[in-house]
């Protein structure tokens, strides 16, 4: 590392000083690419940001440009701080981040009036100062920030070589007259007055009364600005060091955001082909109307913007969702957003996970633990190929992707996921299943999207809908002057008797439970038991143990969780005549396509019940209703426990099921039930909270998209020389375990000097502290 020189970027321990990919290390070259990344972006995609939130180009285009690419070309000019380059080079540490630092250089009275010019609205300016502030979110960062432990004053050499080139090049490139104050001078970073972070503060203020004024135009033009910088960084930092050839970087981002890559009708319409053929040889393309339902044909001709699908279980909602883009996303990209990474995994393996589709168009799965499904699934379908390790940059060159909701409404709450994303959403079409059992936090995400995506083409999908929750959508739409679409399931289906509710069992009768279950199994059934918490799962596998249950539930190493999915699956398969015993918990209620001939589940809230309800008797023409027990649930101690959910919910679903009774159900009683009594109740409407993206203007926060919960995760003790071995190269995210926290640190390994023992900011467990099994899952002991 040449110390002569201003890095924007460390080196990376495997290139030579000879490697031309160097120079996009150096900061006047770092901010050329990000600055041509900018202009890629905005000719690829521009228009689009601006349509998806909205805005006409015709009034916004201009402005856009000038604000992202000068944002761009000065975002990063605080690296040159003394701070950050005894950072790279002799590990120092900042005590203030660089994206402060430039505009502590930028604030400069000379330097703004220097480079305002480069806007054809003056006002903008205070925009692109938002956007170069914020271009690194991080949950926890304060915005402005405050003083931390470190040097006293920082060092800005701005009369440096590497500094006056880029200078020049910023004249040149807007077309800037004269030069800003080029000297090397010094900010304090002490309490006595006029120190940085003082200056910062009274800038932020200031903004924050400008930004109140704002009109929810300008409030969205500011949040596609941010995210423009955001998506351009990371493409100008990261394409330098995965493609070493220059012309093929610069035409890396054209390439994958250009509209004629995105797939067109007739591909989604042979992807709806594809999907049904499966459930349906007789089939044909030239003639595939003739095989769909009467209502996934209404859902492909839905003429609003927003399309709601109200029908249950194995109704064929999917199938309806790519038919609905083969009618409303040509030339769009199509996210399909699950609302956990197993629903995300079973949608990608169920429905695009085909080699036939290859040759269609290339889909994706992405969510956070995405490369060992891959793997398992590949060596599922016995394909002799290997999935590349992909980088976060994929997703903009994947036309068809299925998602953990996450990724799309993470934007809303400045999520990395969704920031980053940001080009291709703008792109996009977009299919949010199973949205009654998003928590309200996550659903309050989903009304924001709903109002600030305007240009977006979006279907919803439900097996049923808390009344008070369909109410918030319609009402945020109509706020937009645009309605909302309801399209109900086929009436045949959602109308047959599929289930029996065996009323007559008390929900303390374990021994009457267990003794159905051995009956069950000895004619051959399939049995889905779905506890509450995992140790209620592994206490009733213990009890159960002579049946061999298979016990799933999310305290796996990942790659041993996948592993029980598959085996749950597989052992439900209707060719399968043997019996089997599933334990699960609440990962059985949305990830699990199966069917089930008897059902036993703790009591639970209406909504999960229905989504319980609709692993039994998922056949298309049922013979006769298949028989569910409700049973109380028990904590560690072994007595009654409402946890994880709320008392009140779980005396609500008694109620609900007290008025269906013992008679034959249908999928349409369950959720009029569940509707007629919600309207009885004084339903409230959903809490609200704040956008960060959307509604915090100079400041740049990353809040929590879903409500928190208590879990922490770890790395099993026999797993950490897996990990920290280079020949072995093990992932991080395979032998993860989400755990529920535990008091103190007695349970953590320490070193030899009585240090906790951490691999990339995650705990490793101490072998004494825990017991695991790849069949049973972790508890702590």
């Amino acid at each position: 590392m040449d110390p002569q020189r201003l890095w924007a970027k460390s080196q990376p321990y495997h290139w030579d000083d000879n490697d031309p990919r160097i120079h996009s290390l150096y900061l006047p070259q770092h901010l050329r690419d990000v600055y041509q990344a900018a202009t890629q972006i905005l000719d690829c995609s521009g228009e689009a940001q601006l349509r998806a939130l909205g805005l006409d180009p015709e009034l916004w285009n201009t402005r856009f440009r000038q604000v992202v690419l000068l944002a761009a070309a000065i975002h990063d000019l605080g690296k040159c701080g003394s701070h950050f380059q005894k950072m790279l080079k002799d590990r120092g540490r900042q005590a203030i981040r660089h994206e402060w630092v430039t505009l502590l250089i930028v604030d400069h009275p000379e330097w703004t009036q220097w480079l305002k010019p480069a806007l054809s609205n003056q006002a903008d300016w205070e925009i692109v100062r938002w956007a170069v502030a914020g271009h690194h979110p991080k949950y926890g960062r304060t915005a402005p920030p405050n003083p931390e432990d470190g040097p006293a004053a920082i060092r800005l050499p701005l009369d440096d070589s590497d500094f006056t080139k880029t200078v020049t090049w910023l004249k040149e490139t807007f077309g800037l007259d004269g030069s800003p104050p080029q000297e090397t001078r010094s900010v304090s970073l002490t309490f006595e007055p006029g120190n940085g972070f003082d200056q910062l503060a009274e800038h932020h203020y200031s903004a924050e009364d400008e930004f109140d004024d704002f009109s929810p135009d300008q409030r969205r033009f500011v949040a596609a600005v941010k995210n423009a910088l955001i998506a351009a960084d990371v493409a100008g930092s990261a394409l330098p060091k995965d493609v070493p050839d220059t012309e093929e970087r610069k035409n890396w981002v054209a390439g994958v955001l250009n509209s004629a890559t995105l797939p067109n009708s007739e591909q989604y319409r042979r992807i709806t082909f594809q999907t049904l053929h499966k459930k349906n040889s007789s089939c044909k393309l030239e003639s595939i109307e003739e095989s769909l339902r009467e209502f996934q044909k209404q859902v492909g001709s839905s003429a609003s913007r927003v399309t709601l699908v109200r029908a249950g279980c194995g109704t064929g909602k999917t199938i309806a969702a790519y038919w609905w883009a083969a009618h409303t996303c040509d030339s769009r990209r199509l996210f399909v957003c699950y609302p956990t990474t197993g629903t995300a995994t079973e949608g990608f393996h169920d429905y695009l996970m085909d080699p036939k589709l290859a040759e269609i168009v290339k889909t994706d799965l992405v969510h956070g633990r995405r490369s060992v499904d891959f793997r398992i699934l590949e060596a599922d379908e016995d394909r002799n190929h290997v999935i590349a390790r992909i980088a976060s940059l994929d997703i903009w060159r994947t036309p068809v992707v299925a998602c953990t909701v996450d990724t799309v409404l993470g934007v809303i709450q400045n999520n990395r996921r969704g920031l980053f994303s940001w080009p291709a959403i703008a792109q996009a079409g977009f299919v949010f299943d199973e949205i009654h059992s998003y928590d309200d936090k996550l659903f309050d995400a989903l009304l924001h999207f709903l109002s600030a995506l305007r240009g977006v083409p979006i279907l919803l999908m439900t097996a049923s809908l808390q009344a008070h929750r369909f109410e918030a959508i319609q009402k945020i739409l109509q706020a937009g002057g645009e309605g909302l679409a309801t399209i109900s399931g086929p009436k045949s289906l959602e109308t047959a008797p599929r289930y029996q509710w065996r009323d007559d069992i008390k929900l303390k009768d374990t021994k009457t439970v267990d003794a159905l279950i051995l009956e069950e199994h000895a004619r051959g059934g399939k049995i889905l038991y779905v506890c509450n918490t995992v140790t209620e799962a592994l206490r009733t596998a213990e009890r159960l143990e002579e049946l061999s249950p298979i016990v799933y539930h999310s305290r796996f190493r990942y790659c041993d969780r996948v592993e029980q999915h598959r085996q749950v699956v597989e052992a439900f398969l209707r060719e399968k005549k043997t019996p089997a015993l599933a334990i699960c918990t609440q990962v059985a209620e949305m990830s699990l396509d199966l069917s089930a001939t008897l059902l036993v589940t703790a009591q639970a809230p209406v909504p999960s019940l229905i989504q319980r309800l609709g692993r039994l008797n998922r056949m298309e023409n049922p013979e006769r209703p298949r028989p569910f027990v409700i049973v109380e649930s028990v904590g560690r101690d072994g007595k009654y426990s409402s946890l994880p959910y709320e008392e009140d919910d779980l005396k609500i679903s008694q109620e609900w099921l007290e008025t269906l009774g013992s008679k034959p159900i249908s999928q349409r009683d369950l959720a009029e039930a569940w509707e007629s009594l919600e309207m009885s109740r004084s339903s409230t409407e959903p809490p609200r909270w704040q956008s960060a993206w959307l509604d915090y203007g100079p400041a740049t926060p990353v809040l929590e998209l879903r409500d928190g919960s208590p879990t922490l995760t770890i790395v099993l003790e026999e797993d950490w020389p897996r990990l920290k071995d280079p020949q072995c190269a093990a992932d991080l995210v395979e032998v993860a375990v989400p755990m529920p926290v535990r008091p103190g640190n007695d349970w953590q390994l320490q070193d030899s000097l009585g240090r906790p023992v951490e691999f990339n900011g995650v705990a490793v467990a101490r072998s004494s502290s825990y017991q695991y099994d790849p069949h049973r899952g972790a508890q702590w002991l």
